[in-house]
């Protein structure tokens, strides 16, 4: 493992311990020209795929240096297949020491390491390193663009186009909120072991020091990443990462006015997240009989709370009339519950000879999935 990483994971460790805690058309932004489309927004659960919020989340916009994901998901993948190493030294080519900013200013020639073009990426979001990294990946950017459109149609990511590395400003250069935060998941699910990088607050090269761009590393409990990004066609956005406990939710922020504002509005929406996720904890239920009339229901419904005493008291109960080929009948519901108490009770009762189902939130369309859960 990289001297860097190591040092990172006694931090985060340490960190932890203290805390203790979708198709739109293609967008008709011209360079130069400010981004003019509302905001989107989304934000998920990285354990289950659960979508706690969402706003425009398939409206197709630039996603500026948020493309810079991508780059960093064939990086991390050309690491873990030892195409290359983290201290070895890629060479900056013409067209990648020509790169407009926000660059390093690499002169033709000149040699990087990839962990420093990885650093450079994540604080300074230097565009000539994010060229020199696909140069490394793919030998040149155009055959980088094909594998990095090839990885977001393998991710899911369907209303994506890709068109260079670097996230600079192209006319069908495209993305949506729903795709970056499937993309950003895919970067802590498939290389955990280099998401660390994007916990670094600054980088020194050539006696300069860049600091990282997201400012929620340093001011929301448990922040660990990922990336902004901003052109004037985009707007400013944000893909941030925070885990807390036993979650981690992904969010993306596109199109807003200010890096305060992409950052306030991320602060707003990881708050009401995690209200929303407690919420859902708590929106399991279990469904008990199947009679035709309403009174033999309530009498089904006492009797199954009395043989599981303790276990749904707390549950609220209710008399559903469900329509079948057959014609109506009544069911019970005990809804309010945690998934181990449900799983319980219906175990109870089952071994009572008391028919029950498990009802999830997600079986009840109460939430949606940002991917189908195997």
């Amino acid at each position: 493992m990289p001297s860097f990483l190591k040092k990172c994971r006694i931090a985060s460790l340490t960190l932890f311990a203290s805390l203790c805690l979708s198709q739109a058309g293609l967008s008709q932004a011209s360079l130069g020209q400010a981004w003019a489309g509302e905001t989107a927004a989304i934000v998920l659960d990285a354990d289950t795929g659960t979508i706690l919020h969402s706003h425009a989340i398939d409206q197709a916009s630039p996603p500026a240096s948020l493309a810079k994901m991508m780059t960093l998901y064939l990086t991390f993948k050309g690491l873990r297949e030892q195409a290359f190493l983290p201290q070895t030294r890629l060479k900056t080519s013409a067209h990648a020491a020509r790169q407009r900013p926000s660059r390093l200013g690499l002169r033709k020639g000149e040699r990087i390491t990839t962990e420093q073009a990885i650093l450079a990426l994540v604080t300074k979001s230097a565009n000539d390193a994010a060229v020199v990294l696909a140069e490394a990946v793919a030998e040149s950017e155009a055959g980088f663009v094909e594998r990095m459109n090839e990885t977001a149609k393998r991710l899911g990511m369907k209303n994506t186009q890709f068109r260079n590395a670097s996230g600079l400003h192209k006319r069908d250069q495209v993305s949506t909120a729903r795709d970056l935060a499937l993309l950003a998941h895919a970067l802590f699910r498939d290389f955990p072991e280099y998401t660390p990088y994007f916990t670094v607050q600054k980088f020194r090269f050539r006696n300069r020091t860049y600091r990282n761009r997201n400012g929620l590393l340093d001011s929301y409990p448990g922040a660990d990443g990922i990336k902004t990004g901003y052109v004037r066609a985009s707007g400013y956005n944000l893909a941030a990462s925070v885990r807390r406990g036993k979650h981690r939710f992904i969010g993306i922020v596109l199109g807003e006015k200010s890096p305060v504002a992409r950052e306030k509005r991320m602060r707003i929406l990881f708050d009401q997240a995690f209200q929303t996720a407690a919420a859902i904890e708590r929106s399991w239920e279990i469904r008990v009989g199947k009679v035709a009339r309403l009174a033999t229901a309530h009498l089904v419904a006492s009797g199954a709370a009395r043989r599981v005493p303790g276990l749904l008291h707390r549950a609220v109960l209710s008399i559903s009339p469900v329509r079948d080929a057959k014609g109506v009948f009544y069911r019970a519901r005990f809804t309010g519950i945690r998934e181990p108490l449900a799983r319980k009770a219906c175990d109870h009762l089952k071994l009572q000879g008391i028919a029950c189902d498990i009802v999830s939130p997600f079986q009840a369309g109460q939430v949606e999935r940002a991917w189908t859960k195997s």
